[in-house]
Formats: C-alpha cells, structure tokens, sequence
C-alpha cells in the first residue's frame, strides 16, 4: 500500500484505495549506428556558401571578398578540396558532386555527414517493450504483473532490435549530441542482448465514482502521463485484470449489519442521516464523499471514504493524533497546576 496517490481526480471521482505492483523489466546491451552531422568551422563554410551562390568563382575573388592574405585563402580552400566538396580548376572554385549534396540535404546550410559506432545498455519492461528505469522497490514481493505468452527473452529483444529502439531512441537519450553536433538519428540497430531483469513498482490508485460506488477503475497518473501510458496500453489492461480481481460481491445482510454497527458508535452523528427505515445509505454516501475529512475543533467526528491508507485519510487521521496528543498536554499541564 502506498498513501502518495494522485489527488488531481476528477470532481465525481473519488479514491478508495492504493495498491502496488511489479512490472517485470530487464536490461538489454545495445549495439547501434548513429548519424550525426557536425557543423563546418565558421570560414569553411563561408566559403562553400559562396561557391555555392557564385559556381566558378575565382580564388583572388574570394580571397578578396572574405580579406584573407595568401596563406589563409590557401588554407580554407584546401581543407574543403580534402574533404572533397570543392575542386579547382585555372583557379575557379566549384563544389562537387558530394559539396552539393551538402545543401540538398539541409535546409539551413552545408552540414558534414557521419556515421558512428555506440553500446549502450537500456532497460525496458517485458509486456510493452517500453522503456523504463530500474528503481529500488518501496515495498518487496509485490505481486507481478503476468508476461503476456510468456514471451521469451529473445523475443523482446527481437522487438526492440526491429522496432522499440527506434521508436523511443529519443526517449532513451540515445539521441544526445556531442558539441558541435545536431542531435544523432538512429542508422541501424547491430544486436540487442538480453541481460538481468529486476522490476518496477507501479503505484496504482483505486478510484470510484460518487454516482456509480460499485464501479472501481485504476489510476495510473501517479505512475507516468497520460501520453505516456498510451504506448503502455498492454500494462494498464493488465492492471485493470488484476483490480477485477479484488472484487468481492457483497452478502446478504453484510450492509445491514455494517450501518447497524455503526449507528450504535455515532449516534450523534448520523442521526441527521436516519429514518424510520434506518440509515440513510444513499444520502449518507453523497455527503461523505463530497466532503474533506478534515478534522477541526468543533468537528471532532468525520467520516473517512475507503482504505485508511489514502493519502486524504491518512492525512485526516495524522490530524487526529495531532489534536489528541495537544489536548492530552493542555490536561497534563492543568493537572499539575492543581497539585
């Protein structure tokens, strides 16, 4: 049980109660191409800017328009006619066929494409094959959510080499540039190895609605955004299984008995709530999960809505014990002023 449920529910929702439970996950070692594409240095880039605007422009030209003496023009062209994007004939300056292809596939300017190497280990969960993050339990043997056809190891890692890791590479960070860089894309992805599992907790919130009490669904706000949990759609059906499975239905003369019990410890307090035919359920529902149970001075009685271990109960509760040790420490202080 955890108290740390979301409390931004919708007015005619109300929670009841919290569970946790595990999702299996497991760590997988990457090995994956990346394309980047780093930029030119500021003069190498004038100068295929201009080829680009003026194709056989003279070197004195150049050397010209950007003030460079002899040895700079002959340095800036010779680094682009080694990276060969620029050839020079009689003079002239032209791009080639790859200086071209430089502006043909950047919008804003020339951009240096490459290709590199990376390992990388990530995680992700074994029923969507979604990422996640390995973190320490709040509570041990907490029920796991079922892998669905049991699928093996090999499988998942399967997945994530023909469609997880591109689909989430920005969401894993595997897109992070190095500086001087636009963020890498995915090129290919070369092998996914499957290494230990461990689990993550999802805290789920047991809600109802004040029209329909019966009806009781999970909220997994807590756990993640609303867009995150849609590309986790085969963890929250799993989930809503598992909340079918704590439904009881009701005895015969369960309720009777309850709001029996009941009137007889707070008379008082529910008498506003009784007929002639005895309690009042229906009202008496509207009216405590309408209201904050907090309690104050002059209400000293309020009644509580589901498992004790809410956040709002456990709040009132913890209000209670609050008032009760400072009015035990005002009589303890009267009693000694007497003797």
């Amino acid at each position: 049980m955890t108290g740390e449920e979301n409390e931004a529910v919708d007015e005619d929702k109300i929670v009841v109660g919290t569970i946790e439970l595990a999702l299996p996950c497991r760590h997988f070692l990457v090995e994956y191409k990346v394309a980047g594409s780093e930029k030119f240095s500021p003069t190498l880039e004038f100068l295929l800017r201009i080829i680009h605007s003026a194709p056989g422009i003279e070197r004195g030209q150049v050397s010209a328009f950007f003030g460079y003496n002899d040895d700079e023009i002959a340095f800036v062209v010779n680094e682009a006619t080694v990276h060969g994007f620029v050839s020079e004939a009689d003079s002239r300056l032209n791009l080639t066929i790859a200086g071209r292809e430089l502006f043909e596939k950047s919008i804003d300017g020339p951009r240096l494409f490459s290709v590199r190497k990376k390992i990388d280990k990530v995680s992700f969960d074994l029923l969507s094959i979604s990422p996640t993050s390995q973190k320490n339990l709040r509570v041990k043997s907490l029920p796991e959510l079922p892998i669905s056809n049991e699928a093996a190891s090999k499988g998942v890692a399967q997945e994530i080499q023909v469609n997880s890791l591109r689909r989430f590479f920005g969401e894993l960070g595997l897109s992070r540039s190095r500086e001087g860089e636009v963020p890498a894309t995915l090129y290919s992805v070369d092998n996914v190895r499957a290494e230990n599992r461990f689990q993550e907790s999802i805290p789920i919130s047991l809600v109802a609605s004040i029209s329909s009490p019966s009806i009781v669904t999970a909220d997994l706000s807590e756990w993640r955004a609303d867009h995150e949990i849609a590309d986790r759609l085969e963890i929250e059906r799993e989930v809503s299984k598992f909340v079918d499975t704590l439904k009881t239905l009701s005895r015969t003369g369960d309720g009777d008995e309850a709001y029996d019990i009941l009137s007889e410890i707070f008379p008082d307090y529910l008498d506003r709530f009784s007929t002639r035919r005895g309690l009042n359920v229906e009202r008496f529902w509207r009216e405590v999960a309408g209201q904050d149970p907090s309690p104050r001075v002059n209400r000293k009685t309020v009644p509580v809505v589901g498992s004790l271990f809410t956040k709002k109960n456990s709040r009132a509760i913890g209000q209670v014990i609050e008032y009760g040790a400072r009015n035990f420490n005002r009589t303890l202080k009267r009693e000694r002023l007497v003797l």
